[in-house]
């Protein structure tokens, strides 16, 4: 495969959608296509990481339906990014989907523009929130090395240095310091800051569609 291109995974049980699914990205994706979930859901298990960056699955199939087969991968420990298709979107499937995940819905037919939108989109939030935890761990990383830093330098170095162990430079140029306690602190601070907006805004979301 082309490493340059992101990976999208298809999943419909119609032959001929998932090769006009892949036809319509070949160019941008390197597509890997199946027609029953059982055969996508061992294709995922077989591998201890994610091996795509994006799913596309219609919603309504014999074997079980889109959603379930993600929520199954899921409780299995794996999570990635994903679009349902679908002719009829249902209030109750749009509430459901919006519990899983980061994802997009979308009607059949739909266009290669909007199509490719939407994996752009879904993939953009998906590392995004990948990095936020990526950043709470390195944040929490620190703060157990420095609470280990004190004890070895307890001895040598006192309170009153390690509580301007660090200068900081404000938006006008001017020194003043603090202590890592401080930098950590506020590090938490704004990114408990950016989380809960973004849950207040799922909730938002959720209520929306649930009262639609």
């Amino acid at each position: 495969m082309n490493q340059s291109k992101k990976t999208v995974v298809i999943v419909d049980d119609e032959v001929d959608l998932t090769e006009l699914f892949s036809s319509l990205l070949e160019d941008s994706y390197d597509v890997i296509s199946f027609n029953r979930p059982n055969d996508f859901i061992a294709f995922l298990t077989a591998h201890k990481d994610v091996p795509f960056d994006a799913l596309i699955s219609d919603f309504n199939m014999p074997q079980m339906n889109g959603l379930d087969m993600i929520k199954k991968c899921f409780e299995q420990g794996y999570h990635f990014p994903f679009i349902l298709f679908s002719a009829y979107l249902e209030k109750e499937v749009i509430f459901k989907a919006l519990q899983v995940g980061a994802f997009r819905l979308l009607e059949k037919p739909s266009t290669k523009e909007k199509l490719e939108l939407a994996i752009k989109e879904i993939i953009i939030e998906h590392d995004s929130s990948k990095l936020r935890s990526e950043i709470r761990s390195t944040i929490d990383q620190l703060r157990e090395y420095y609470s280990f830093l004190k004890v070895v330098l307890n001895d040598r170095v006192t309170e009153k240095e390690m509580q301007s162990f660090i200068l900081e430079k404000d938006a006008l140029g001017n020194f003043s310091t603090s202590s890592p306690d401080e930098i950590l602190n506020k590090l938490e601070e704004k990114l408990d800051l950016l989380f809960s907006t973004e849950e207040d805004l799922e909730t938002k979301k959720g209520k929306f569609f649930k009262s639609a």
